[in-house]
């Protein structure tokens, strides 16, 4: 009975402390809870000045590849500019923001039922690791052949080499690699591209594309 006595004295003390400072209490959690608001506010990703040097391209340029194989395939470029959201956290009212900016491409004769716009080059802000780039491309004949990802010093620190297409004479030209598809088929070996001029070709198994 002294214990049951006991406890029971405890208790309202607790609740007698809780209720008399019961104000201060819910200022310490209000002065929590706006830190946590402001410790969760996202932050905003820009793409540098010098970055949008990557991409070659004014956004109205109409491009024409030819195949080893005598095809031909247009592509109709067009810029776009946007930003990146991901999903928010459950506890914060703000999220980070990654801006992107690239060039949209179409095949002006695709054989794709109503082909919709791909983008060929994207530059993307992307936090600590600094710029990403995304480069694709797709013939006229697939509804998508492959992509590579790059971060910014990925990219500069593949070299430039020399290539002579339609006898042109290319001086800057990196030869990068495309990813490997899940299901093990490679579409795209290696994309060309001139830091000047952009998109000069890709290899894919049976074909080799080339700006003409």
């Amino acid at each position: 009975a002294a214990s049951s006595r006991t406890l029971r004295q405890a208790l309202l003390f607790i609740y007698k402390l809780v209720v008399a400072h019961m104000k201060k209490i819910l200022q310490i959690f209000t002065l929590v809870y706006i830190s946590l608001l402001f410790t969760s506010c996202g932050t905003t990703y820009r793409i540098e000045k010098t970055e949008y040097d990557y991409i070659p391209y004014n956004g109205n340029e109409v491009l024409v590849f030819e195949s080893n194989n005598y095809e031909t395939d247009t592509i109709i470029l067009k810029q776009y500019k946007g930003w990146d959201k991901p999903s928010r956290y459950p506890y914060r009212v703000t999220f980070e923001k990654y801006e992107k900016f690239g060039i949209e491409l179409i095949h002006s004769n695709s054989l794709l039922n109503n082909s919709a716009p791909d983008f060929l080059i994207e530059l993307r802000a992307f936090n600590w690791k600094g710029l990403r780039i995304d480069l694709r491309t797709k013939s006229k004949n697939d509804n998508y052949i492959n992509k590579t990802r790059l971060t910014k010093a990925e990219f500069d620190n593949i070299p430039s080499n020399e290539i002579l297409i339609n006898e042109k004479l290319y001086s800057d030209v990196k030869i990068i690699l495309g990813d490997i598809p899940k299901n093990g088929t490679i579409e795209v070996t290696q994309f060309y591209w001139s830091k000047k001029y952009g998109l000069l070709g890709w290899d894919m198994n049976n074909s080799k594309w080339r700006l003409r």
